[in-house]
């Protein structure tokens, strides 16, 4: 979307904000906006032995089978990372002595090579899984930040997995909790109720709002802001556990701040909805304070 809306408002200094809907209370805690269900769940929390990290989404698809997408990232989560490190043997929807819990999947070839890797494979026995093959060559991200991704089906649906590298120079991860970024679909954040001119020293506020189009369930957990200009601001408005939005629907919040003396000039405030650090839509306006 990454839209901007010019106006003349204000700069902003402090903020305090909940998230809201037109809600009822359902039995165990459900919340239900426009008919639809917000849920939420603790965060997966990242094991920190390996620099690396594992995302996935998944969309069912039709006749049985599901799509799942894997992206693989030097993030550098536990500080061990450095440059001429490699890593090899990848398995993802990884079982310890057991069968993997995508049992059938079938690697899309379109998305080959993936890295030094030119096709897929299955790990069995101790490790079980699919797999990048040729196991033993080794990807060595040059930056951190660097990823891959990939994608294939299954008839078999999860919103947990575990992934291993079994080779490399690096911290190798071993069964480590993937990231579930939900089903794909990816959440609107639209900015709206900001007056056109305010004096400093005076309160300021507006209203976001979170839209999911999609016919499934999308995930955020955490809305910030920034505002760019004389003076500069970051503010998270929402983090915490992740929050599931149901299909076709929206939750939105007003954000109370306040204009501090001496802020005269011109600013952009730009609003950001966020999942597990990556940004997945902005929106932003132009402010005017005097």
């Amino acid at each position: 979307m990454n839209r901007s809306t010019f106006v003349h408002a204000a700069i902003l200094a402090t903020a305090a904000s909940t998230l809201s809907a037109p809600a009822t209370a359902a039995a165990g805690g459900v919340t239900r906006a426009r008919d639809q269900i917000i849920r939420s769940r603790p965060r997966q929390e990242l094991a920190g032995t390996t620099p690396l990290r594992m995302d996935f989404t998944v969309v069912e698809i039709g006749d049985g089978l599901y799509d799942y997408r894997f992206t693989l990232t030097i993030d550098n989560h536990d500080e061990s990372w450095e440059p001429g490190q490699s890593w090899g043997w990848v398995v993802f929807a990884d079982a310890q002595s057991a069968d993997s819990p995508l049992p059938d999947f079938v690697g899309d070839p379109d998305d080959l090579p993936i890295g030094p890797w030119d096709t897929y494979t299955t790990s069995m026995g101790y490790h079980n899984g699919p797999t990048l093959w040729y196991v033993l060559d080794e990807w060595e991200p040059a930056a951190e930040g660097e990823s891959l991704s990939w994608s294939g089906t299954s008839s078999y649906y999860t919103e947990e997995l575990i992934f291993s590298t079994l080779v490399g120079s690096g911290a190798l991860a071993n069964f480590e909790p993937m990231s579930f970024l939900g089903t794909g679909c990816d959440l609107e954040i639209d900015a709206s109720d900001y007056v056109e001119v305010i004096a400093p020293d005076s309160p300021f506020s507006f209203r976001f709002d979170l839209v999911n189009g999609c016919a499934e369930e999308a995930t955020f957990d955490a809305v910030t802001m920034q505002v760019s200009g004389a003076l500069s601001l970051s503010k998270t408005l929402f983090q915490g556990a992740r929050v599931y939005l149901g299909a076709e629907s929206n939750v939105g919040s007003g954000a109370a701040l306040y204009v501090p003396p001496g802020s005269s000039g011109e600013y952009e405030v730009e609003l950001r909805v966020m999942r597990d650090g990556a940004v997945l839509d902005t929106d932003a306006f132009h402010v005017m304070v005097e």
